[in-house]
């Protein structure tokens, strides 16, 4: 295919040094070199070794007045800061590239040693083959000295007194036919060089265990099957009117955000005097100084003689910007990337490039950065959808066995992303076992067993930033704003708890230490003081049955089409109603008489929400607040449950708004009134009128594109996705086939989207293998955090009491889904039954953000350099729910790698409240807001979403097991090791429901879903892991107050439950003024047996 657009490639060598931040140039490496060998510092013989050469860092204050000022303040001279080794010492060097002179020579005296440098690192490695000691030790294994590689590592610190020698360590492999030579350990044997003299000082060959055979494990794509192998329907990424980012010299322009990005051979990238543009003042404002990777510390957990010492620190010892690849295009970035070049000095100070060190480019996956259906206004449809595009900047580090993906994302509205994604290789252990079974029960084998001879060795990354953050100036202050839970005692509310916000202000160093895993939940904030905002249904087939008919190929006698019925009679009554649809015929009909009311529909809100317009004392309090009548809307909310003993009416409460020129109403309330209407009768039954404060101007607040300024107006720089080959997908009815998976995907007017029967392919016999029966949203719990009379009763069921799949809106082809998606359309049935369409509830994409799924670089092999990269291509199934104010898009993501990743994101309007405060200082120091004054008489009401999936768990069948894989740290107390920890996992099965309550982050745990009854060739059980992302947290509220009664299931984050086709929706199948008394809480107290049964999960 022949491609019409370049790959811009810029380099890391402008004419003249521009900004004072600007990395060193060869030609200044060039300078530094010659400087030292003509000035005599190192006479002697042999040479020095450069260990790091980079830019002096100048001072901060200096840098800012000379970027503020270029006319009257100079910029600071260009220093270098240069750690060399001569003699076994080690020199820090200060030197004026400018005027050429040492400025200042320091000799080290502390403890610990420079960082490595490529070329000792590579004579170290040679060393063995040399080695009369090595040789006889490879003979003795029968393996072929020409198939060994070693490489080297660092060997820590342990205990030692005295200042060591600069040593490293010397593992060593064997490639064989394959170049994923960290799968082939050579065990046993371990080696010490020293550096200085570059000679081995110790040996020793302990034991010999087989080399494992590895099979099936080499990387390259040649030797892949798909879908791991060549994918025939590539995604790209195109901008047909170029690309809408800026590059001058090393300084970066896009959208609102200007930054400088620099390249340092320890930490790799260093964006500086990262900047946010003000729209209405069109100015800058600082938020970032500088940031970059500081350290990654990589402790292995296994304390034997060859393996204790492996605790790495890769940016410190190894060098994040010296072990930096070279990136390939369209593999490693997509294909609107520009590629920026690198340069370090080597162990002469001799100037090295890395080119294609970075990629930078704008990134399009199909999300949206903001969405809105608005149907709340009379006569109007409004859909706005800004797509989500932000500037990546990239780098890769290969270190050994791991790469590691370093982005910086840049978002439209403010934010800065960072990551490090992990890829590459495990580096795993020999072991004469081939099978679990020949372990003894107390052994630690200190990871797991993956193969035949070959164990998985524990371990963890811990990456730590360098963030130095000037927001609006660097006179900021670090505040830690907890969230907590307030009693109601005296009466004043229904509500018997609510939380707050409390603001701590770090006033020490010793404040700012933050567990991010204890204490209540918080966010953490970097705040300016001195400056300040202005304010200051089908009805479900048996399982077996139609896993039977499923696993039919003939598929002749499905089970029965039936339908399941909830109406409302004239009589005040709940039907529950189930009938045949291919006889026609009633099975049963049955009058529900418990608590709670079904589910709203479309018909009776937007009746109910019409009611005020004709009601005298409505229409009385509009005129008294100066309102025009044709200006207000209302919007129907469900009223809770308050501990009413007997059953009450199914009313809804309306809250009105005031429109005015502007669609955004939810930021315009009406406060003060308060309407409650009867459903059943369809009438106004309690009016109240208790106060008149400011309604809310919510200036700048229209979403609509035609109001907004760039950035978050239209793009003009757009990002398109293209598959010149086609789809690589099949939508054959309902049944999705794609990569190495299958699945249904089925529309439901409560859940919305339903997965069902989702397999995964075995590639190695071509069968599908099941995973999930069945999974969908099963409820999201909103509760609000204000009391008062007007504000107290919100606290909503969004699925049980509106429906998120009679919520779903329209998807919008270019902007809810990119140009490549298909759509699919949904049916639910109105008030009197008769169907309704949503055209494209549903659309179906291959995602390519520009991600890679794995990848590699090898170095370790004399001669060849084996670059290997798969990019990230999955599946995306996705729908859109507007909910009043909010729009949920809930997305199921499929990935070749087997995995699952469901995902809800919240966009649109947030739910103010009008108050007569303009300003923070009129809001008396006790006084609670119960939200943060966001504008002038706009309070944003603090509330939660918490979001629940029902997960029906099929792994390779239906008797599955529930296990918590703990971690827990283990001392080493008999001296058999020179460490004195490691952390080991210990595995808890759950018995009955009561073990399978999981409470996230009380304690570092794996969740898995596993079935004993299948096995690895190794014996390892078969199962699958469930992962959390994003926020976990539990409720706040008290366990008495009633809205957490009905919601009782939000104090745990997981829920495992034996089987009951019936126990589906986590708050109950009525949830509008339900009373908490059949919901997942209550199911689970009947402390089921779960071991190898058919079990469910309800994860949130």
């Amino acid at each position: 295919m022949l491609l019409l657009f370049f790959l811009l490639l810029i380099s890391f060598l402008p004419c003249n040094t521009s900004h004072p931040l600007d990395p060193l140039t060869p030609s200044e490496f060039s300078t530094i070199q010659h400087t030292l060998k003509t000035s005599h510092l190192f006479s002697s013989s042999p040479p020095p070794s450069f260990q790091y050469i980079g830019l002096a860092d100048p001072d901060k204050t200096d840098i800012l007045n000379s970027l503020s000022d270029r006319h009257n303040s100079p910029p600071p001279p260009r220093q270098a800061f240069i750690i060399a080794r001569s003699g076994h010492t080690t020199h820090e060097i200060i030197l004026d590239i400018t005027t050429k002179t040492i400025i200042s020579n320091t000799v080290y005296t502390g403890f610990g040693f420079p960082m490595f440098n490529f070329e000792e690192q590579t004579a170290a490695s040679n060393l063995p083959f040399n080695y009369t000691p090595f040789l006889n030790s490879i003979k003795k294994r029968r393996i072929k000295l020409s198939e060994v590689v070693c490489t080297t590592f660092s060997v820590g610190w342990f205990g030692e007194v005295e200042k060591t020698k600069r040593l490293l360590n010397i593992l060593c492999f064997l490639t064989g036919n394959s170049v994923n030579l960290y799968m082939r350990p050579v065990e046993g044997i371990t080696i010490v060089v020293d550096l200085d003299v570059m000679e081995i000082v110790g040996y020793k060959d302990r034991f010999v265990v087989p080399v494992p055979v590895a099979g099936g494990t080499d990387y390259r794509s040649s030797k892949q099957r798909p879908p791991f192998g060549p994918r025939g329907m590539p995604v790209e990424v195109v901008q047909p009117e170029g690309k809408g980012v800026t590059i001058d010299g090393h300084s970066i322009s896009w959208a609102n955000w200007k930054f400088h990005l620099g390249f340092d051979v320890r930490a790799g990238a260093v964006i500086s005097l990262a900047s946010v543009q003000e729209l209405e003042h069109t100015m800058y404002r600082p938020v970032l100084y500088k940031g970059f990777v500081s350290e990654l510390f990589v402790p292995y957990q296994d304390p034997t003689e060859e393996w204790y010492y492996k605790t790495f620190f890769d940016a410190g010892e190894f060098g994040f910007g010296l072990s930096a690849i070279s990136l390939q295009p369209l593999t490693d970035c997509p294909t609107n990337a520009e590629f920026l070049d690198g340069y370090y000095a080597s162990q002469d100070g001799s100037p090295v490039k890395i080119k294609n060190v970075f990629c930078l480019f704008e990134r399009y996956s199909g999300d949206s950065a903001w969405r809105h259906t608005e149907i709340g206004i009379p006569g109007q449809v409004i859909t706005e959808v800004q797509p989500e595009i932000s500037l990546v900047v990239r780098m890769v580090s290969t270190i050994g066995n791991y790469d590691y993906i370093v982005d910086w994302e840049f978002k439209t509205n403010g934010a800065i992303k960072f990551t490090v994604s992990l890829s590459g290789l495990l580096e795993v252990k020999g072991t004469s076992y081939t099978n679990l079974g020949q372990v003894e029960k107390d052994e630690d084998l200190y990871g797991s067993l993956l193969a035949k001879n070959t164990i998985g060795v524990n371990h963890d990354h811990f990456i730590t930033y360098y963030l130095d953050l000037d927001i609006d100036g660097y006179n900021n202050s670090f505040v830690k704003a907890k969230l907590k839970t307030v009693k109601i005692t005296d009466g004043s509310s229904l509500r018997k708890s609510y939380w707050t916000v409390v603001k701590e202000i770090a006033e020490t160093e010793a404040d700012a230490r933050v567990d991010l895993n204890s204490g209540p939940p918080a966010d953490l904030l970097f705040v300016n003081t001195n400056k300040k905002t202005k304010m200051g249904n089908n009805v479900e087939p048996d399982k077996s049955a139609l896993l039977s008919w499923h696993a039919d190929d003939s598929r002749s006698h499905p089970p029965p089409r039936r339908a399941f019925v909830i109406l409302r009679s004239g009589r005040g009554q709940t039907h529950e109603i189930y009938v045949d649809i291919s006889t026609k015929s009633i099975e049963s009909n049955k009058i529900y008489t418990g608590f709670g009311y079904p589910r709203f529909t479309l018909e009776e809100r937007t009746s109910a929400a019409a009611l005020p317009l004709k009601y005298r004392p409505f229409m009385a309090s509009v005129k008294k607040r100066g309102m025009k009548l044709s200006d207000v809307v209302c919007a129907a909310s469900s009223v809770g449950w308050f501990g009413e003993v007997q059953k009450t009416k199914r009313v809804v409460k309306l809250n009105c708004y005031v429109t005015g020129d502007t669609v955004n109403f939810y930021m315009r309330p009406l406060e003060g009134i308060t309407i409650v209407v009867d459903l059943d009768v369809m009438k106004i039954v309690d009016y109240k009128d208790r106060f008149v404060v400011p309604v809310p101007k919510a200036e700048g607040t229209d979403y609509r594109s035609a109001k907004q300024r760039p950035p978050y107006g239209p793009q003009g720089k757009p990002v398109t996705v293209v598959q010149p080959e086609g789809k690589g997908f099949v939508i054959e009815d309902h049944f999705i086939s794609w990569a190495n998976w299958r699945f249904h995907l089925g529309y439901d007017v409560r859940a919305g989207a339903v997965i069902s029967l989702a397999s995964v392919q075995e590639v190695e016999k071509g069968v599908y293998r099941q995973v999930l029966y069945k999974g969908f949203v099963s409820e999201l719990f909103v509760p609000y955090q204000d009391p008062t009379e007007e504000w107290y009763y919100r606290t909503y069921f969004d699925a049980g009491e509106y429906g998120l799949g009679l919520s779903a809106a329209s998807l919008q082809p270019l902007i809810d889904c990119p140009a490549n998606a298909e759509f699919m359309d949904g049916y639910y049935a109105n008030q009197d039954g008769t169907p309704v369409k949503i055209k494209n509830v549903f659309c179906v994409f291959e995602r390519y953000s520009g991600d890679s799924s794995w990848r590699h670089t090898e170095t370790g092999i004399p001669g060849q350099v084996v670059t290997e990269v798969r990019p990230e291509i999955s599946l995306v199934v996705r729908m859109v729910s507007s909910v009043g104010n909010y729009d949920y898009i809930t997305d199921w993501e499929f990935k070749t790698s087997g995995s699952i990743k469901v995902w809800v994101s919240l966009t649109g309007i947030l739910a103010v409240k009008g108050t007569t405060y303009t300003n923070v200082g009129q809001v008396k120091k006790d006084e609670d807001l119960y939200g943060t004054l966001l504008v002038e008489n706009t309070i944003g009401v603090y509330h939660d979403h918490f979001v629940t999936y029902y997960l029906d768990m099929d792994i390779d069948g239906n008797k599955n097991s529930f296990v918590q894989a703990k971690i827990k740290t283990m001392r080493v107390t008999d001296g058999s090791s020179p460490r004195k920890s490691h952390w080991t996992v210990v595995k808890e099965t759950a018995e009955t429901e009561a073990d399978g309550k999981v409470e996230l982050g009380s304690e570092p745990a794996n969740l898995l879903v596993v079935n004993t009854n299948k096995k690895t060739k190794v014996g390892n059980d078969v199962g699958y892991q469930i992962i959390s992302h994003g926020a976990t947290a539990a409720s706040l509220l008290s366990d008495d107050d009633y809205p957490q009664i009905r919601a009782s299931y939000s104090k745990k984050q997981v829920w495992v439950t034996a089987y009951n086709k019936s126990e589906q929706w986590a708050a109950g199948l009525y949830v509008d003024q339900s009373r908490g008394d059949d919901n997942l809480a209550v199911w689970s107290q009947r402390y089921d047996q779960l071991m190898s049964k058919h079990v469910g999960q309800e994860c949130m």
